[in-house]
């Protein structure tokens, strides 16, 4: 069994042909679909997000806004809900960009 292997890459080596490429394998390189880039970063900022919302959410003690002046009818609910828009928004804008939505 073992003379036979060194038969045959002895056969295959002195039977060697070189193949031209003539840029073939970078044609075949171009024509592959782009690798996907990595989307894990989002996972830090919105946890961050989250974790900020619910701490603000369900602590005892009323949210103090003392330093900003704010307007006498102002609702913290409307600061919350933009701050919740905020995902869907970056959602959007990164399929307009990845052109998975077409405006127009």
């Amino acid at each position: 069994m073992k003379n036979d292997d060194r038969m045959i890459r002895a056969f295959m080596q002195d039977h060697k042909q070189e193949v031209e490429d003539i840029y073939f394998s970078r044609k075949v390189m171009q024509q592959l679909p782009p690798i996907p880039r990595s989307k894990e970063w989002i996972v830090i900022p919105f946890a961050a997000l989250g974790t900020l919302l619910a701490w603000l959410l369900g602590s005892d003690t009323p949210i103090k806004v003392e330093t900003v002046q704010m307007p006498d009818n102002f609702n913290i609910y409307y600061l919350i809900a933009a701050v919740a828009v905020i995902p869907f928004v970056v959602l959007t804008m990164y399929c307009i960009k990845e052109k998975k939505i077409q405006l127009l």
